[in-house]
């Protein structure tokens, strides 16, 4: 330091610094760490980036694993505002699980869900979009189908191939209130950019805008979300 009078100090030096002062103040940003340093996967954010420190890896696991448990508390308990495949996967091929919560309730049920899932070692994979259960269910993730790396061994998505398009049509796939601000955006945004391609006649030159603004609409429908009212605020927002 004194003798390159303080130039050796680099701004890339505090990564890790940063990465692990985010993830403390809210344990849901570490797919938000991984874009700002532009990695390919969060599996490197959290190997390299957050580190191997034990307190912090378990609070990104304790978090996963807590958004799963509510989730599989709730597909099971048939509430609204639950959706994705993986609803439709709990209720009808879990039979082992639901026997073992059946007359159970609350903390119970829920020590009983996380208990079957790490008895399994299965891990969560939390994006912007929902949420990923693919070691319940290895040989059935599109991602994978999509890259032609089907395995059975296969305990994590295929980040390249991972889009909201395609998770959404997976079993793997799960979605809840915790992912509205995402889809809502995603519809917005595209049946925006589809309307004013309807008024100027150029409709053809943008289908997939249309796609996803009526495949997030379908989502947020399945969470509960009223379209009307995600379009009048929309529009009041922009006559100011």
């Amino acid at each position: 330091y004194v003798r390159t009078r303080g130039r050796c100090i680099e701004s890339r030096q505090w990564r890790k610094t940063w990465a692990n002062w985010m993830i403390r103040v809210d344990k849901r940003l570490l797919p938000a760490i991984s874009q700002q340093f532009q990695h390919r996967s969060v599996l490197l954010t959290e190997e390299a980036y957050v580190g191997k420190d034990a307190m912090q890896l378990g609070l990104v696991e304790s978090a996963a694993m807590s958004r799963a448990v509510q989730y599989m508390r709730r597909a099971m308990a048939g509430e609204e505002h639950v959706g994705g495949g993986m609803r439709k996967v709990i209720t009808t091929q879990m039979d082992e699980l639901l026997a073992r919560v059946a007359g159970l309730s609350g903390q119970a049920q829920e020590y009983e869900i996380r208990t079957w899932l790490l008895d399994r070692d299965i891990r969560i994979w939390s994006s912007p979009h929902g949420k990923c259960f693919i070691g319940l269910m290895p040989t059935d993730a599109r991602c994978h189908e999509a890259a032609a790396t089907v395995d059975w061994s296969n305990q994590a998505p295929s980040f390249a191939n991972r889009t909201p398009q395609l998770c959404s049509g997976c079993p793997c796939f799960a979605v809840d209130e915790d992912d509205l601000p995402f889809w809502a955006e995603r519809y917005l945004e595209n049946k925006a950019i589809w309307d004013d391609a309807v008024a100027r006649g150029m409709e053809v030159n943008y289908t997939i805008a249309n796609e996803r603004w009526q495949q997030s609409g379908k989502v947020l429908q399945s969470l509960g979300y009223d379209l009307a009212t995600i379009n009048g605020e929309a529009a009041h927002a922009a006559q100011g």
